[in-house]
C-alpha cells in the first residue's frame, strides 16, 4: 500500500498490521472425546504432535466464527460454539507480529471425518482420560495445566505438561 501524508506533521497511519489473530477449536463430544489432528506442515518441534485444531481468523471475522470454519476446513466436523475457554497475549510471533490466540470450546454436529490433505495428515477423536481429583475439586472436569521451566518454550511446556497428566 503507497500512502502519502498531506499535513505537516508526523504520519499517523500503521505502517502495517502490529497483530495476528488466531483460533483453536476444542472440539468435545457428549463421550468426552477431543477432536484432534497432525499437521502435515509445520515447524520439526511440533511434528507429529496430535493438536487441537487451528488457523488464523479472517478479516472481518468474528473469533467463535473463525474456530467454526477452522474446524470444518480441517476436519469436515460441523460444529457449534459453546464458550470462550481460553486466551493468550504473546510478541514476537510469526514476522515479528504479536499475537493473539483463543481456544474456543466447540460441541459437534456432525461425526464423519474428512481431513483436508493440503494441510492435515492425520485427525481423530481421543478420549479423555479422568484423573482423581483432591476432595476440593471432586466433580469438577478441568483441561490439564502446569508451570513452564524456565529455559523451556511455551508451546513445548505446554505439550509436556498435557503428557504428564493424560499419561
Amino acid at each position: 500500500m503507497l500512502t502519502y501524508w498531506i499535513p505537516d506533521e508526523p504520519c499517523m497511519l500503521l505502517g502495517t498490521t502490529t497483530h495476528q489473530i488466531g483460533v483453536g477449536g476444542f472440539v468435545i463430544n457428549d463421550n468426552k472425546e477431543v477432536l484432534v489432528v497432525k499437521e502435515k506442515k509445520c515447524p520439526s518441534r511440533c511434528y507429529g504432535i496430535w493438536k487441537l485444531p487451528t488457523g488464523f481468523v479472517n478479516k472481518s471475522e468474528e473469533i467463535f466464527s473463525g474456530a467454526v470454519r477452522e474446524v470444518k476446513e480441517e476436519t469436515g466436523i460441523d460444529t457449534t460454539f459453546v464458550e470462550l475457554l481460553a486466551f493468550r497475549h504473546a510478541h514476537y510471533m510469526a514476522f515479528e507480529k504479536s499475537d493473539l490466540f483463543f481456544i474456543c470450546m466447540l460441541k459437534p454436529a456432525s461425526s464423519e471425518i474428512t481431513i483436508d490433505e493440503s494441510e492435515i495428515a492425520a485427525a481423530k477423536v481421543l478420549v479423555v482420560k479422568e484423573k482423581k481429583c483432591p476432595s476440593r475439586c471432586h466433580g469438577i472436569w478441568k483441561l490439564p495445566t502446569g508451570f513452564i521451566n524456565k529455559s523451556e518454550e511455551i508451546f513445548s511446556g505446554a505439550v509436556r505438561e498435557i503428557k504428564e497428566e493424560t499419561g
